[in-house]
């Protein structure tokens, strides 16, 4: 998109001169222009004189958008000063006080120093050596301090400090300064939005780019996160216990003394001595797909003794026989609150169907009481719990948003925090929104070619190397690859299927390769194939490809 504009003024200097001799010799009978003539040399003269005036008139310098941009409420992005957390020694524990502003340097490499300055005063009371936590800003904003996890050292003169240290990740939240052209770019979009608040799914995705530090955004039109594939009354027990049925060692009834949700929960009572278990009933129930990523989470309580437990994914064919069974991490539960217990796993290769399994281990004795409530199964990772019959898709006025940064990964979890903030305060009344990370999974490829006669087949290895892992780079997946200006068009298309035939091109537009012999490729862990692959992984229906290890033989 341009971020240049040309205001339509004539600045070319003869065409104003002759745009003057047409004038007189309309006004003034006989008047004919001559080289030699006084009005001649002066209207020339004029014509340039005001040809630069009029120059300067007709361009719009970059940097006054960012002054109509401030009055349009979408401010360009400014630099931020990258900021860490250091640790000071004192020689002694006399008590000293570290002055707001003290200068202190982080060796980046060899004799390059970054500067940084303490962003308070710290009192170091008498009877303590160390002062923690203590905050210091870079001196120059920018993305250059960020990053940095050098030796620190001291550069005012305070006799009474010892050793500095920083403390981990290093220095972080350093931006630059959004540049003219981007801010422009940006701008452009967010001009296009009739409303002052997004609307349709593509609206809440340029909002989000507003956020320092999102360089682009997909939404999922009515897609919830948060879902629950059991029903409402498997996954909060409000009406009875149909949809659950006694596994191992006990009897399950629906209990109103405790809860976390509503005013019921489902009791299991020990038969006798050993582990007890309820599962989701039938077992054929609930469909899954191989390689499907599946979570169930729960609310665990004892009644009395404090046991460990957990829940466990069981999964099963298409005839609802048992293939095996994914267990969850133990947990204690307590008789005082309600713990929360999960479990995340893959569907095997011949899996139908999945039931959640719950487990209480080691029970002492029979009639020993432990509840579970506020019970959900959905896919991919996410927590949260819904109740149940809570849809997936197509809910209305509901969006899940994607973010990522430059190099297409997900943005970190306070630049999450802010796009949440800052589209729940856009949003329309009794609307949704969910922020979410995209799926990534890492893509090998094996690939045999020749290459055209006079290539060394050496540089044309690299290169189909090289092209695939441009192709499968998050940072130029999902781009719409189309030429020129399309103002209308998506910035990210959430494409989740690596394509046999796309690799194939991408290799054949090698300059130098004559033909592929042989393509494979897989994905994490999976046996190579030529087929396509789906991307799944824990995350939620936003992929993202990786791209692993590329190995290519071209003779």
């Amino acid at each position: 998109m341009s971020s240049y504009i040309d205001i339509p003024i004539e600045t070319d200097p003869d065409v104003l001169a002759q745009e003057a001799f047409d004038f007189l010799q309309a006004n003034i009978a006989g008047w004919v222009p001559n080289d030699a003539n006084l009005e001649t040399i002066m209207v020339e003269a004029y014509s340039r004189m005001t040809a630069e005036a009029r120059d300067v008139a007709s361009t719009v310098p970059t940097e006054i958008f960012r002054y109509f941009g401030k009055l349009a409420g979408i401010p360009a992005q400014e630099a931020t000063f990258a900021q860490g957390s250091t640790d000071w020694t004192m020689i002694d524990s006399l008590g000293y006080t570290i002055p707001a502003g003290t200068q202190v340097g982080i060796v980046l490499s060899g004799d390059t120093t970054v500067g940084f300055e303490t962003a308070q005063a710290t009192v170091i009371p008498p009877g303590t050596t160390v002062a923690n936590n203590v905050l210091i800003q870079a001196v120059e904003e920018g993305a250059a301090s960020s990053g940095i996890t050098g030796t620190v050292s001291l550069l005012d003169n305070l006799a009474f400090v010892s050793t500095i240290t920083l403390d981990s990740p290093g220095t972080t939240g350093g931006v630059d300064a959004e540049d003219d052209d981007a801010y422009l770019n940006r701008l452009a979009l967010r001009l296009q939005l009739l409303a002052p608040r997004p609307i349709i799914a593509r609206d809440f995705s340029i909002f989000a780019q507003d956020i320092a530090g999102v360089a682009r955004a997909v939404t999922l039109d009515g897609y919830n996160p948060n879902h629950n594939l059991l029903t409402v009354n498997q996954s909060s027990l409000e009406t009875d216990t149909s949809g659950w049925t006694n596994q191992l060692n006990c009897a399950i009834t629906r209990d109103l003394t405790q809860h976390s949700d509503g005013v019921a929960c489902l009791r299991l009572r020990s038969a006798a001595a050993g582990n007890m278990e309820a599962m989701t009933s039938p077992v054929n129930t609930y469909a899954v797909t191989p390689g499907q990523r599946i979570t169930a989470i729960s609310d665990f309580r004892a009644a009395g003794t404090a046991r460990q437990c957990r829940l466990q994914l069981a999964w099963y064919t298409s005839g609802s026989v048992l293939i095996s069974s994914t267990l969850g991490t133990l947990v204690t539960d307590s008789n005082s609150a309600w713990t929360q217990v999960e479990v995340h796993g893959n569907a095997p290769a011949t899996a139908a169907f999945v039931a959640v399994d719950a487990q209480v281990l080691a029970t002492s004795a029979a009639n020993e009481d432990h509840f579970i409530d506020r019970i959900a199964l959905k896919h991919y990772d996410g927590v949260v719990w819904s109740i149940g019959g809570t849809p997936e898709f197509s809910n209305e006025r509901m969006v899940a948003v994607a973010c990522v940064d430059a190099a297409g990964l997900a943005v970190s979890s306070t630049i999450k925090t802010a796009v949440d903030a800052y589209l729940q305060a856009a949003r329309e009344v009794n609307f949704i929104v969910n922020v979410i990370d995209p799926t990534y999974a890492t893509i090998d490829v094996n690939f045999t070619a020749v290459a055209v006669v006079g290539f060394l087949p050496a540089d044309i290895k690299a290169a189909g190397e090289q092209a695939l892992r441009d192709y499968l780079s998050p940072a130029n997946w999902g781009l719409p690859g189309v030429s020129g200006d399309v103002p209308f068009s998506p910035q990210w298309i959430n494409s989740t299927t690596i394509r046999y035939l796309e690799l194939a091109q991408v290799l054949n537009n090698v300059p130098g390769l004559d033909y592929i012999t042989s393509l494979t490729f897989r994905m994490g862990t999976d046996a190579f194939a030529s087929n396509d692959i789906t991307i799944t992984g824990p995350g939620g229906p936003v992929a993202m490809p990786l791209a692993g290890t590329m190995v290519g033989t071209v003779t």
